[in-house]
């Protein structure tokens, strides 16, 4: 009887240890999501200028590319 009281507070003692790790991770990758989040919008701010300023590059290389196609 007492070694089945024993284990069971072993099992109880690495569930809490278990629990415990588990609250902490959640906790830092909330930090890591909410530091992630602030980068992408200051990103997402710069983003659409540069887009405007390369798609004429884009719509340019995309026309060299045709046109180099279809000279073959």
């Amino acid at each position: 009887m007492i070694k089945n009281r024993e284990s069971a507070a072993r099992s109880r003692a690495r569930k809490q240890a278990y629990t415990n790790e588990l609250e902490l991770e959640v906790a830092h990758l909330m930090e890591e999501n909410a530091r992630l989040k602030k980068q992408q919008e200051q990103i997402g701010c710069s983003y659409p200028a540069s887009q405007k300023e390369l798609a004429p590059a884009n719509v340019n290389g995309s026309i060299l590319r045709t046109h180099s196609v279809l000279s073959f």
